[in-house]
């Protein structure tokens, strides 16, 4: 009877079993709630640096942005001008392309522009000059006449070169062909050296009477002139030229 109440009777052993378990119990409990705390202060941590980064990374984006708005800006500018330049240059102010009989002599025109856009309207127009004076437009077959003279009320426009210029840059790209050689068709004094590239091989192209197409030499800058749009004979794979 007394070893039941010694081992069941919540005695002396018991008592200590589970004090001790309670103690294990509590040790736990506030280890865990140690550990709870320190996983909650690092969640903190981790929201709070996503919420930098997210902040960081919203600022960056929109100075990105700011930059690429600036660049674009600047770049269509620059194509502004550029494109700008390129038709003052086939206009020449002060110049007539006087070719003693015109395709046509058109009167009320207001602007080089609107005598361009005459010329477009003619197949064999290439060259017109207007009249600040008397506004009349009239349309050359010859892209700078035959016999430009200098008078200050007139203004002097290449349609060939204009719209050459003007092009799209896709375009122009297509048209050039490298290790090709146009052979035949040279144009009549229309060869010469000391021309870099092929882009001022065409300028002279452009500002010639009946040049169709170039071939180009690039390492000794040898500039031919083409009187059809591809030679007499197209060669390909022709080493060093364009």
């Amino acid at each position: 009877s007394s070893g039941i109440n010694a081992e069941y009777g919540g005695g002396t052993e018991t008592e200590k079993i589970r004090a001790q378990f309670d103690k294990i119990k509590d040790t736990t409990d506030t280890r865990i709630s140690g550990i709870d705390s320190e996983l909650d202060q690092q969640k903190n941590k981790v929201d709070s640096l996503s919420s930098d980064m997210t902040s960081w990374m919203s600022e960056a984006l929109s100075k990105i942005s700011t930059v690429s708005s600036v660049v674009a800006v600047n770049v269509t500018a620059q194509e502004e001008r550029l494109s700008s330049m390129v038709k003052r240059s086939c206009i020449e102010t002060g110049v007539n392309y006087y070719v003693g009989s015109y395709l046509a002599h058109i009167g009320n025109i207001n602007s080089i522009y609107a005598c361009l856009a005459e010329c477009r309207k003619n197949s064999r127009c290439n060259g017109a000059s207007w009249s600040t004076d008397t506004k009349y437009c009239s349309l050359s077959e010859k892209r700078r006449g035959s016999q430009p003279s200098i008078n200050g009320k007139v203004v002097s426009i290449n349609k060939v070169c204009y719209d050459t210029l003007t092009g799209d840059a896709a375009k122009w790209k297509s048209c050039i062909e490298e290790n090709t050689d146009y052979s035949g068709a040279d144009i009549s004094g229309g060869q010469s050296y000391g021309f870099a590239t092929e882009w001022d091989c065409m300028g002279w192209c452009i500002n010639t009477a009946n040049c169709q197409s170039i071939t180009h030499q690039p390492n000794n800058g040898h500039c031919w002139l083409k009187h059809k749009p591809y030679g007499d004979n197209k060669r390909t794979n022709v080493a060093n030229l364009t």
